[in-house]
């Protein structure tokens, strides 16, 4: 089933690979109705904290059609996730730009992005050494951010297409799941997220005059 649906997931964002060649990438967390039990060694307690799913998304900053999807149970893999994003969205999209906030800020991701074809746009930490240590694409982008920092933020600044596209599908189509089994919580917030992309063809359609070929 998730095979299927993550398909669908590709699927629904290819009519809209002719405008988009910008992309960003971010997380954000989804509420469940469970509750994980956990001992509190200073309290001395038993408290309840209320469990949520880790939600990897890459959007077009355009559109915010997202291409590139992972529904975690548990937070982490955060920069293992942002490059095999970058290499499924490049199969089908003409990649030139992607973004990402200080979490996706490393040499590898760098050079993934490179590797695509595009120019990385990160939130630069201010302990940078000045040095590119083996990775010129890293060097770069940071001394243009030292240098330009103006210009940078322009492109930088494209992420927060992200925090437009997680606002959306939250309001739309809701920012808590109900189901119990944990292939179902997945396949639940996956459905909702392909909900999410037929919303952004049916906007396609009217403003940008494209219209899916499943749409006919």
């Amino acid at each position: 089933m998730q095979i299927i649906l993550d398909k669908l997931i590709e699927e629904s964002s290819k009519p809209l690979l002719v405008i988009e060649h910008d992309f960003a990438t971010d997380a954000t967390g989804i509420r469940t109705n469970l509750f994980s039990s956990w001992y509190s060694i200073r309290c001395k307690k038993e408290i309840k904290k209320r469990d949520h799913l880790t939600i990897h998304i890459t959007t077009g900053v355009k559109s915010n059609i997202v291409p590139s999807l992972n529904v975690e149970l548990k937070s982490g893999n955060d920069n293992k996730i942002f490059r095999e994003h970058a290499d499924k969205t490049s199969e089908n999209f003409h990649v030139n730009e992607w973004s990402g906030d200080g979490r996706y800020w490393c040499k590898e991701n760098c050079k993934k992005i490179n590797e695509v074809g595009a120019k990385p746009y990160f939130k630069v930490w201010k302990n940078w050494s000045g040095k590119s240590r083996g990775c010129m694409p890293w060097k770069l982008m940071n001394l243009d951010s030292k240098n330009n920092p103006e210009e940078y933020g322009k492109h930088y600044h494209k992420r927060s297409n992200v925090e437009s596209t997680n606002h959306s599908k939250k309001v739309l189509h809701g920012n808590k799941v109900y189901s119990r089994l944990k292939s179902s919580r997945i396949n639940e917030e996956t459905l909702r997220w392909i909900n999410h992309n037929i919303n952004v063809l049916n906007r396609a359609k009217y403003e940008w005059k494209i219209t899916p070929k499943f749409m006919d």
